[in-house]
């Protein structure tokens, strides 16, 4: 039996790979000595071979994606140079419908790895390419975190995996060539649940292509992650339209912060999903979102894609606002990548597809969008994504917005200013905006009090900049309020034993005109508005003579 260091390569230093971990339990309960080895892309490239070649093991293993493909090949090569005699084997979807390509490995696992790996090591099957078999049984799968692990990593994205395969089939992705769904039980579910929680584990994301593919399972789910788990956040992706009213009922009840909600739209275009597989009742999946974006406790993503057939520069127009318009947290305009194995990809010069020829193999162009359109709508991606999406901006886009045509309309405009910035401090981002808005719209005193608040919000009392306009400074009135009868108790019960002055390094409050009077009181968690409080506070100072320095 031959020892195996299992390697991924993820994207950010923040992310975990759950495919070595799954893989490595497995291997541990074979008695397969098993060692997990995790990186980031961006660590330098002598630090990860450092670490690699640190690790006396027979079997090298590594879980290929798009994001780490180029470096699992360099990796590999001087890998071999060193250590001639190990044995390299890949697997990931990355690899899989292409592994005789892969000169570089000894071996290649197509498909599931669980019982593959293990049996590679032990010798059981072995060839240059290795085909997984029959599906694993998920019920079966032992939890592939150790409580060291949890300890280790929680505060790290986790990820969880409660079924396989999707109901759907679109074409896009790789769904498409799999057929049917496995779940694993409610009842190890929630088990499994209540170990991170009881790790306080900060987030789980749960990989499962369609969470809510089986309605009564996913609503027993969320269930005992809201009633039970009382620490760690959870992430599920699912399809809107099954939601039922009964869904929708519970899911209003959830303290808030602790799911989210991952929905993909993709398009509006009831052309492009009929020509990429995709059945949606359109009506009914905005009813959805909307209703859980104005319920307020759970945050809703949501996903559109650029570069669908039929789908035309003034087409994609269309879906933004259609998207923008319910609400959601986070609207993420992603770009079509051509997946080896998916349907698109294999249907490309039906719709004169141009791609990158190396990973990630994001679009071009087709024959119904333009490469200037596509990168225009880039520069758009990138606006949405640190004006909207950061939430650093969000009186003073919510200002602007209506404004303007059309939401896209605004962003599309607005991106221009991006064409040549790079990347830019979140301080000259609000020079940026109030630039734009001047130039397009002149001066407009709410709007730069909208700025105004999204600026103390953001840089926590920081004296703005001349071009926003005085913020006058309240202290007086804020020790005040901290002595009127209730405020302490009502609005910072945290701070309930706390000497005002050491409050005061805490917490502050600004007024805005917009337009009329507004008092906010501003914590580490959010902003309350106090203007009514704050009325009685400074008549009771005027009337009484009294002054909070004095306190």
């Amino acid at each position: 039996m031959k020892s195996v260091t299992l390697v991924a390569l993820n994207a950010k230093y923040c992310h975990t790979s759950l495919a070595i971990r799954s893989i490595g339990a497995v291997c541990r309960e074979k008695g397969i000595p098993v060692r997990l080895l995790e990186r980031s892309v961006n660590e330098p490239f002598r630090e990860i071979m450092r670490a690699i070649l640190s690790s006396e093991s027979d079997i090298y293993a590594f879980s290929c994606y798009l994001w780490n493909i180029e470096l699992v090949r360099k990796v590999c090569v001087d890998l071999k140079v060193v250590k001639p005699d190990c044995e390299i084997l890949l697997g990931g979807p990355e690899v899989s419908f292409d592994p005789e390509t892969y000169d570089f490995a000894d071996s290649v696992i197509c498909g599931e790895g669980e019982a593959a790996v293990s049996d590679y090591a032990a010798g059981k099957v072995k060839g240059k390419v290795v085909y997984s078999g029959h599906p694993v049984a998920l019920e079966a799968l032992p939890f592939c975190y150790t409580d060291a692990d949890l300890s280790a990593n929680k505060h790290r994205l986790l990820y969880y995996e409660s079924s396989r395969g999707c109901p759907y089939a679109c074409s896009y992705c790789l769904s498409s060539v799999e057929n049917g769904v496995r779940f694993k039980s409610v009842k190890k579910v929630c088990a499994e649940l209540k170990r991170f929680d009881d790790a306080k584990v900060e987030l789980v994301k749960f990989v499962d292509r369609t969470f809510n593919a089986d309605r009564e399972r996913a609503l027993a789910i969320w269930k005992f992650a809201a009633e039970k788990c009382t620490y760690t956040k959870f992430h599920f992706e699912l399809a809107g339209e099954l939601l039922r009213e009964k869904d929708l009922a519970y899911l209003k009840t959830v303290p808030k912060g602790r799911f989210q909600f991952e929905i993909g739209i993709q398009s509006t275009s009831p052309a492009t999903l009929k020509a990429v597989d995709r059945s949606a009742d359109l009506p009914l999946l905005f009813d959805r979102i909307r209703r859980l974006a104005e319920a307020g406790n759970i945050h809703v993503h949501t996903d559109l894609i650029a570069g669908l057939p039929y789908e035309t520069y003034e087409v994609f127009k269309k879906s933004f606002d259609d998207v923008y318009a319910l609400g959601s947290d986070c609207i993420q305009v992603g770009f079509l990548k051509l997946l080896k194995g998916s349907k698109i990809r294999a249907e490309a010069e039906k719709f004169h597809y141009r791609y990158s020829a190396a990973p990630p193999y994001e679009l071009y162009e087709n024959e119904f969008i333009t490469t200037d359109e596509i990168f225009r709508l880039e520069r758009i991606a990138e606006a949405v994504d640190r004006f909207c999406n950061s939430h650093a901006f969000e009186r003073s886009i919510g200002y602007a917005v209506p404004r303007f045509a059309s939401p896209f309309a605004f962003y599309e405009a607005f991106s221009k200013s991006f064409d040549t910035l790079g990347a830019v401090a979140r301080k000259e981002l609000y020079a940026l905006l109030h630039r734009f808005y001047t130039e397009q719209l002149g001066e407009d005193a709410v709007f730069s009090e909208c700025l105004k608040f999204d600026w103390a919000k953001q840089m926590r009392g920081t004296a703005p900049p001349e071009y926003m306009g005085r913020m006058e400074p309240l202290q007086a009135e804020l020790f005040a309020l901290l002595q009127s009868e209730g405020f302490k108790e009502k609005y910072l019960p945290g701070f309930a034993n706390m000497k005002n002055k050491e409050i005061i390094k805490h917490v502050f409050i600004r007024k805005f005109a917009l337009p009329e009077l507004k008092v906010y009181l501003f914590t580490a968690d959010g902003e309350t508005d106090i203007t009514e409080e704050y009325k009685k506070a400074v008549l009771v100072c005027s009337v009484e003579g009294k002054r909070g320095e004095d306190v």
